[in-house]
Order: structure tokens, then C-alpha cells, then sequence
């Protein structure tokens, strides 16, 4: 009976409006980024979609701030630890996506790879992650995290600058290598920056930070696909040629290609100015260390 009774209480004190407002948010925001390239960012369909997503956010703050027992406490956000580390990784996930996204369709249809070669090329930064992730931790753990959130920072931006170089004539090495600093520069960001993050929400908010971290990656992801894809589609467009991102076919026409990697160029520019930005954030957090002597 207490059993039964301690779950209905739970329920009644969970913030379902909170949970509604936040998922209508999202549901409106999400759909806006991800039609905004086929209907244009000016289509009035996809404004209303941003308005309207802003005012379910608006309303999702305010309930928050009232609620007594909200979904994400936005005390939280007073901590510069976490607004700022949450800041840098959803930039640094923004920037980071034009990478895996773009580079396949470059190396495919712009350069004319087939799709094994090119996944030879791209590899070296999914081999550096899955090496320098588990690494990056136990570092972290040692000397702090500030170090080596940085140093990810500098290698992940020097990677999407390499990127800004590559043109048709480039040396395939050349990929490989930014590949390779791109995945060992996010593997050795994330897990300082995720522990930071933690330890400045306490244990008593594990579960909702960690969803908030989720949240912030998968929503970057979103925006950093959309906008160097906007970005390609509108640098064509003033070349005067059309864009069809699902398979740039008649690759046979060289200015084609070269408006094409022209288009590449500036999208990668953007990330890589994004990614400097996420640096940028990175060096302007505090250190735990630093935070806990200030508390002290």
C-alpha cells in the first residue's frame, strides 16, 4: 500500500506540462530545421514553425520557473560551469556534423570516390575516437578537466580549418588526416566536458542532466546537418547551378564539380568559425578546481 501510494504521489508531483511544452518545443522546432532547405528559410511555413517553437519554449521557461518540481531546474543555469560547458558542446556537435555528414558526399559525388574508398578516407576518425575516448577520461581524471577539453577544442577546429582547404585536386591524405584530428579532438573533449558538466549539476540531478546532454548532441546534430546544407544549396545557387544533395549526379560537368567543392568550402568554413567559437567557450569556463576553491 505505501508502495502504491509513493507512486501516486510521484506521478502527481511529476511536470507533465513541463514534459508537453518541452516536446512541443522540439517536435515544432526540429520539423522547421529539417524542411527549412526544401521550402526555403524564408517559406512562411517554416517561420511560423520557428515563432511557434519559440513561444512553446517561452511558455516551457516560464512554467519552469513556477513549477515546484520542474523537469529541468533552470537553477542549474547559474552555474558557468554548466551553461557554458552545455554552450560549447552544443556548438562544438554543430560544427562537428558537417564532417560526417558533407565530407562522404564530397569525396562520392564531387571528387567521383567509390563509396568503400571513400569510407577508407573518412575512417581514421572513428579509429581515433574509439582509441583516444577511453583515454581522454582517466587524463581528465588526473590533471583536470579544463586541459583537455581545450586541447580537444584546438585539434577538432584545426581539423574543420583543413577541411576549409580541401578542393578537387587535394591530396586525399590530406582528408584523412582532418578525419583523424576531428575524432581524436571530439574524444578528447567530450568526456571532460561531460564531467564537468555532472559535477557542476551535484548527483542529485544525474538522470535530467544526462538526458540534457543527450538532448544537446542529437539537437546539434540537427542544426549543424541543416545549415552547411543551406549554406552548399545557396553557394550554388549564385554559381548558377542547381543542388541536389540526395545525389549530385552529371558530376560529368567540371564546373559543376568545382561549384560543388566552392560550396563545400564555405560550408566547412562556417563550421570551422562554429568550432571556434566552441573553443573559445571552452577556455572562458571554469576549471572544477577552481570553482570548488571559490566555494571553499
Amino acid at each position: 500500500f505505501e508502495k502504491e501510494q509513493y507512486r501516486k504521489e510521484q506521478l502527481q508531483q511529476f511536470d507533465w506540462l513541463g514534459v508537453a511544452l518541452s516536446a512541443a518545443f522540439l517536435l515544432c522546432f526540429m520539423l522547421s530545421i529539417t524542411y527549412a532547405n526544401e521550402l526555403g528559410w524564408r517559406s512562411p511555413v517554416v517561420i511560423l514553425g520557428v515563432v511557434v517553437s519559440l513561444l512553446f519554449l517561452s511558455g516551457f521557461l516560464m512554467w519552469e520557473r513556477r513549477c515546484e518540481s520542474p523537469m529541468l531546474p533552470l537553477h542549474l543555469f547559474q552555474s558557468a560551469i554548466f551553461s557554458i560547458g552545455s554552450a560549447a558542446r552544443f556548438v562544438s556537435f554543430m560544427a562537428g556534423s558537417a564532417s560526417f555528414f558533407l565530407l562522404p558526399f564530397f569525396l562520392v559525388s564531387g571528387v567521383g570516390m567509390a563509396t568503400a574508398e571513400a569510407a577508407i578516407y573518412i575512417l581514421p576518425g572513428a579509429i581515433c575516437m574509439a582509441i583516444f575516448g577511453p583515454i581522454s577520461g582517466s587524463i581528465s581524471d588526473k590533471i583536470g578537466a579544463k586541459k583537455p577539453a581545450i586541447i580537444g577544442m584546438v585539434l577538432s577546429t584545426v581539423s574543420m580549418y583543413l577541411l576549409t582547404r580541401v578542393s578537387l585536386d587535394s591530396s586525399y591524405y590530406l582528408i584523412a588526416l582532418a578525419s583523424g584530428m576531428s575524432g581524436t579532438g571530439m574524444s578528447i573533449f567530450m568526456a571532460p566536458n561531460t564531467s564537468s558538466i555532472m559535477w557542476s549539476a551535484g548527483r542529485s540531478h544525474y538522470g535530467i542532466v544526462s538526458a540534457f546532454m543527450n538532448l544537446t548532441r542529437n539537437g546539434a546534430h540537427v542544426v549543424g546537418i541543416a545549415i552547411p546544407t543551406a549554406v552548399v544549396v545557396s553557394v550554388m545557387g549564385s554559381l548558377g547551378y542547381d543542388a541536389d544533395l540526395s545525389s549530385l549526379a552529371v558530376m560529368d560537368d567540371f564546373g559543376l564539380r568545382s561549384a560543388y567543392a566552392s560550396a563545400m568550402s564555405w560550408a566547412f568554413t562556417v563550421s570551422a568559425v562554429s568550432m571556434f567559437g566552441a573553443l573559445l567557450l571552452t577556455i572562458a569556463m571554469p576549471s572544477v578546481q577552481q570553482s570548488i576553491q571559490e566555494e571553499v
